[in-house]
């Protein structure tokens, strides 16, 4: 050890400065793997649940939720756990539906990366990661200005990076971010139309890029092109997107699943594919009742549809239609509920089918202003 050769005199304090240092990695190491692992257990819980739609799921979330290391920025003694702390407060807002303190997580998460670009070179994807992140949050707040200038830093970025580092994965990566976010800019907006000029470039690029797709980022881009498809009214192209989302069980989290089911049913109503109706509510009643707790907006959605399978006149329709619409109303201001009026709006689609007018103007108006 380099100790051996420092004279007796100054051995003491050369001990005592070796220490030091031993002491200082030692709890920066520990600082971060306390960083990571509070990380790594929010989102596990967010992978699998998503946002919290009951209070035992709200509950689970507060338990992760550590206030000492987290609600102080100064507690994080390295670059890496800083970054899991960004992460992990991100994840928690999100879950429990606190869209500003999950997007200043988000934004922190971006500078912080941004400010050391070494560590940016070696490490691209945690970029691209962290500007899809705040990409979603932007438009959550509807900050088209933040959500411009972040989607430019993604399209920067190949040409900031050598050539060696443009690997067909990094491609896929980019690929995913800047369309699931085109996309849903454009729902967010009811920009439906200019949505299918969007998704017929998308589907030119589907086959070559899919291979090297996240399969969770996948099903979240079929889902965006299913909503978008549905909003101009080619329900015929929007169900072939949701099946491929229906198709992939395995990679879609429980919420997202069971409202694709809901809007299954939904565009094989549209399509008048009246034969295949029981079969998929029952399906969809098997599925859903296995689960610990059923939304009230899915139970109400699947009485209806049997309600529809009965009717003999179309006269009946618009009183069956305006029966759920003003019950689901009811619901909107409810935060376990309120996926009701999120990409795919039940309450405007319903109101279409009362009023007579396209489910497109509807959504449209409905947009926050």
């Amino acid at each position: 050890m380099a100790f051996r050769q420092a004279p007796p005199e100054g051995l003491v304090k050369f001990l005592d400065r070796y220490y030091d240092e031993v002491k200082q990695i030692t709890d920066k190491l520990i600082n971060r793997n306390a960083y990571n692992a509070l990380s790594d257990k929010i989102f596990a819980l967010h992978k699998t649940k998503g946002q919290a739609r009951s209070r035992e799921e709200l509950e689970a979330y507060d338990r992760l939720y550590d206030k000492e290391l987290l609600d102080d920025d100064a507690r994080a003694l390295s670059y890496d756990g800083r970054r899991f702390m960004y992460a992990a407060r991100m994840f928690y807002a999100h879950a429990v539906d606190d869209v500003k303190k999950s997007h200043d997580a988000r934004r922190k998460l971006v500078k912080h990366i941004e400010s050391n670009d070494d560590r940016l070179q070696a490490n691209p994807k945690m970029y691209i990661y962290a500007l899809n992140n705040l990409l979603i949050s932007s438009i959550q707040l509807h900050n088209e200005l933040e959500f411009h200038d972040t989607l430019a830093k993604l399209d920067a970025l190949p040409s900031k990076l050598p050539n060696t580092s443009l690997t067909k994965d990094l491609q896929a990566r980019v690929f995913e971010s800047r369309y699931i976010h085109e996309t849903d800019f454009l729902i967010k907006l009811a920009r439906y139309d200019e949505g299918v000029v969007l998704n017929e470039k998308i589907e030119t690029l589907w086959e070559e890029m899919e291979p090297n797709l996240d399969r969770a980022f996948a099903v979240t881009l079929c889902n965006n092109m299913m909503c978008l498809y549905f909003g101009a009214g080619q329900y015929k192209k929007a169900l072939q997107w949701l099946n491929r989302v229906l198709d992939s069980k395995d990679e879609v989290r429980e919420d997202i699943l069971c409202y694709a089911r809901i809007i299954n049913l939904i565009l094989h109503y549209e399509l008048g594919n009246q034969l295949i109706l029981p079969y998929l509510l029952r399906s969809t009643y098997r599925f859903l009742s296995k689960r610990n707790s059923t939304l009230r907006y899915e139970q109400l959605v699947l009485d209806t549809m049997k309600k529809l399978l009965r009717v003999r006149e179309k006269e009946e329709l618009p009183d069956i239609f305006s029966v759920l619409r003003d019950k689901l109303i009811t619901l909107a201001d409810d935060p376990f509920e309120r996926i009701i009026t999120e990409d795919l709006n039940l309450i405007a689609w319903l109101e279409s089918k009362v009023s007579g007018r396209g489910y497109a103007e509807i959504a449209a108006e409905k947009l926050p202003r």
